[in-house]
């Protein structure tokens, strides 16, 4: 972002293996205040000639910006913030942008035929049968909200479960808190019915996984790259690791030494160009 004219810069610099160099897109001044920061943005094509970018950059508003026909950005006001806790995902089987509310109660989306947001309510036709320990262990989590599309055209609703950690120091009787940081619990993972949009509580995904971060959600075939593990979902962030769906099983990939918190915790998806 380039903070005298609040104008955007989007580049593929850290995917090396897209172009022998790298293309910059550039869009128009946002129009308001340049000390904002991105956070979350999506694109319905990687072409800068016909492409729609999505971003995120208050908690309640979505800005949308169409290269082949806009000079400046549409600002959309959202009833409900969106916060950190939703990633804004854009499904080529739809031609559309999916996002949920803060609480994961409603699911907001534009269509790229459509200057309208319009909002359904989440409808879960079951739900994860699990010990009532364990749910009230899931309450004291934060719980970020991922849509994400197979490359078949599948749509799922991933949960995403953390729970806040600290180390206490003895500091002459005193007890303060030395350390905070996160740890991943679980995921609940929701296949959503192409009929009735229902979402249903699923720990098989097939040959598929799934990968979380700051970055826009995506899945990938296991079996068309050596060494994944399917029916799992491959995460980063609140550390670095994987989530074996049938047996609920974390994988941290954390060596000795390494940060709790990953300051660039982004997945780069190989297939997206």
């Amino acid at each position: 972002m380039d903070k005298k004219d609040s104008s955007l810069h989007l580049t593929d610099l850290c995917k090396p293996w897209v172009s022998s160099s790298p293309r910059v897109m550039s869009l128009p001044s946002l129009g308001f205040d340049p000390c904002v920061t991105v956070k979350q943005v999506s694109l319905s094509s990687s072409s800068p000639d016909e492409c729609t970018v999505a971003a995120n950059f208050s908690e309640s508003q979505l800005s949308v910006c169409r290269t082949n026909c806009d000079s400046s950005w549409t600002h959309f006001k959202t009833p409900f913030p969106l916060l950190q806790a939703s990633d804004l995902m854009y499904s080529k089987r739809d031609n559309a942008f999916y996002f949920a509310s803060n609480k994961g109660l409603y699911m907001g989306s534009l269509h790229l035929s459509s200057n309208k947001l319009k909002y359904q309510e989440l409808r879960f036709s079951s739900l994860p049968k699990f010990p009532e320990a364990e749910w009230e262990m899931l309450d004291t989590c934060f719980m970020s909200k991922h849509f994400v599309e197979s490359p078949s055209g599948e749509l799922f609703f991933v949960k995403w479960y953390r729970q806040f950690l600290h180390k206490e120091n003895n500091n002459n009787g005193r007890r303060e808190v030395e350390d905070i940081h996160s740890k991943t619990r679980r995921f609940m993972v929701f296949r959503q019915d192409d009929n009735t949009k229902a979402l249903s509580y699923t720990q098989d995904i097939g040959d598929l996984c799934i990968f979380l971060g700051k970055s826009e959600a995506f899945c990938l075939s296991a079996s068309l790259y050596p060494g994944l593990k399917p029916n799992s979902i491959y995460y980063i962030g609140s550390g670095l690791g994987s989530y074996h769906l049938p047996s609920g099983t974390v994988r941290p990939y954390n060596p000795l030494g390494s940060p709790k918190t990953l300051h660039a915790p982004f997945w780069l998806d190989p297939i997206s160009s």
